[in-house]
């Protein structure tokens, strides 16, 4: 599940099916809101929450969307809690 700030209800941690919003400039676009040491790879999951981050941020209806701007993540993890799944971002700041 995407946490509720984020304005979003699910996130699915599978490998995301070709839609028309998943263009590899979008992909490219998103793997910018992650920061990672030299060399290391990018995660699924973290490539997906760098695209919702993404998402909202280009949204003309977002709220918040000035505030992703400089937001960047360094981790992400999920984890199952009571039958549900947790996520957990890291941020380098």
């Amino acid at each position: 599940l995407k946490p509720a700030w984020l304005g979003v209800t699910s996130l699915a941690h599978k490998p995301s099916s070709p839609s028309s919003d998943s263009t590899p400039l979008t992909m490219l676009n998103a793997r910018k809101k992650i920061l990672k040491e030299k060399g290391a790879a990018p995660s699924p999951l973290e490539e997906e929450v760098a695209k919702a981050l993404f998402d909202i941020e280009v949204s003309p209806s977002s709220d918040i969307k000035a505030d992703l701007r400089d937001i960047v993540i360094c981790n992400a993890q999920d984890f199952e809690v009571k039958n549900r799944t947790a996520l957990i971002i890291h941020f380098p700041f």
